[in-house]
């Protein structure tokens, strides 16, 4: 299982691809941190916190689930459609397959989550715990509805466009319950991570038990999967 994660991981730090997102994401926290820090009187009635960390949220937040898509869309139909998979299998268990490209995905995030958050530490000089957690659970988020498409998908093709149709979907019917009183569409709020990143840090668990819940669909899916 290590092994498979070390090797996922190693295999999104070297793509094109996901140093284009990592600059990106560490861009946009270092111009809003240096907007923060030098028009402070212009955000008065915002927290520190928010001020400084203002433009990683919005990163993770509207693009996080895209760019995890596009990134892990085919982390699990890549391996079927070449075949691989049957020699993995022989190796190891499904579950621990799942799970170690899980982890291997996680940790690329927590390391891309984590270099947006010190830079922003350097210019406000303190860490923002809170933000840290806030973007690695919504990201977690995400990877677990990419493994579940990835699961369910016999081709790299075809997950990387039920990604991008995921990825769009669920803020646009997320922020949807803001303007429509239906009862139906306002449960959706409940089961998307974008409710809440506005309240307190406790609620996060509900976030990760979703995610969890989300992964081990993923994991009966794959052990009852024909490859």
């Amino acid at each position: 299982m290590w092994a498979i994660s070390l090797q996922e991981l190693k295999g999104l730090t070297k793509g094109i691809r996901s140093i284009i997102i990592t600059l990106f994401i560490t861009g946009i926290s270092l111009l809003f941190a240096y907007l923060a820090q030098e028009n402070g009187e212009l955000v008065g009635g915002v927290s520190k916190e928010s001020a400084y960390t203002g433009g990683l949220s919005v990163g993770v937040i509207f693009f996080g689930i895209l760019f995890v898509f596009i990134l892990s869309h085919d982390a699990i139909s890549k391996e079927s459609q070449n075949r691989t998979m049957r020699f993995l299998v022989t190796k190891t268990s499904r579950r621990n397959i799942l799970l170690g490209k899980a982890i291997g995905i996680t940790l690329f995030w927590a390391i891309v989550v984590l270099l947006s958050v010190s830079v922003i530490s350097l210019i406000a000089k303190m860490f923002f715990i809170k933000t840290f957690l806030q973007c690695i659970v919504f990201l977690f988020y995400g990877i677990a509805i990419s493994m579940l498409v990835s699961t369910l998908s016999k081709k790299g093709s075809q997950s990387l466009f039920i990604g991008l149709l995921v990825s769009l979907v669920l803020p646009v019917a997320s922020f949807a319950t803001i303007f429509w009183d239906n009862l139906l569409i306002q449960w959706i709020k409940y089961l998307t991570p974008y409710y809440y990143m506005d309240l307190s840090v406790g609620y996060l668990s509900i976030v990760v038990v979703l995610s969890l819940l989300i992964f081990g669909t993923s994991t009966i899916l794959f052990e009852k999967r024909d490859l």
